[in-house]
């Protein structure tokens, strides 16, 4: 999960192994690029 400017939380999914080669753990920075032809979105009703 990455948290954006204004506390908006954007749940992430990436591979074990792209996990391990950036060697990401819990709290640490990083930042997204999305790149997709089709986004969909959901709110808490």
């Amino acid at each position: 999960m990455l948290q954006l400017d204004g506390g908006v939380e954007l749940v992430v999914m990436i591979t074990t192994g792209s996990e391990q080669k950036l060697d990401l753990k819990p709290g640490d920075a990083a930042c997204a690029l999305i790149k997709a032809n089709l986004v969909i979105l959901g709110v808490d009703a």
